[in-house]
């Protein structure tokens, strides 16, 4: 009886959702929710696309192994809570996707971690963006927490990639966390870390 009462919950939880709600200057469109006829009507020309992309693994003995993929998550719901504070007099539409739990440049061959290779990340995250390019969206930002050189890097190649592709459709692609790591790791790690402490005030 019990796991009846979770499966009709979980039925619940998408049977009763709306597809698109409104909340407060944002529009917010759940892809998986809605059909192609609302595809059709819907007004998507300045539309921000948000996926989060961010492997499964381990992080020690007290940490999820989706910690990465859950804050991927938080960080989505962070943009839109920042757009209603600090963008308060624009509308935006943010069409929320399915994320992708995959990532490559994980701990490989510790139990619990999910690696993908970097060419079948590349490739997957390529197509699966192209997705939702093919169906007109052009505006993109790719959340993630996971810090891998390789990953990061990808998300970026991808991006490139594929704003080349499709330059005429004037399409753009943002994923800040090749920017992040690139500063934390490789410009001036030393300088980068003193100012987080310095910021957090915990300096000797």
């Amino acid at each position: 009886m019990e796991k009846n009462e979770k499966k009709v919950k979980l039925y619940e939880a998408y049977s009763n959702a709306d597809p698109i709600y409104e909340d407060k200057n944002l529009t917010v469109v759940r892809y998986e929710l809605i059909t192609r006829k609302i595809l059709k009507r819907l007004d998507i020309s300045d539309a921000l696309v948000i996926i989060a992309i961010s492997p499964l693994e381990t992080h020690g003995n007290f940490l999820p192994l989706g910690s990465d993929y859950i804050e991927a998550l938080m960080m989505n719901e962070l943009i839109k809570e920042l757009l209603k504070e600090r963008k308060r007099e624009k509308h935006y539409t943010v069409v929320e996707v399915p994320a992708l739990p995959i990532g490559t440049g994980t701990l490989r061959g510790t139990k619990g971690s999910v690696d993908i290779s970097h060419s079948v990340f590349r490739n997957i995250v390529e197509e699966y963006i192209e997705g939702y390019i093919k169906a007109g969206f052009t505006r993109f930002f790719l959340t993630s927490v996971h810090h891998g050189l390789i990953h990061a890097l990808t998300l970026e190649e991808v991006s490139v990639k594929l704003m080349k592709k499709y330059k005429k459709n004037g399409l753009r692609i943002v994923s800040p966390l090749n920017w992040i790591v690139k500063k934390i790791y490789v410009d001036n790690p030393e300088k980068t870390w003193k100012e987080v402490v310095k910021d957090l005030d915990q300096e000797e």
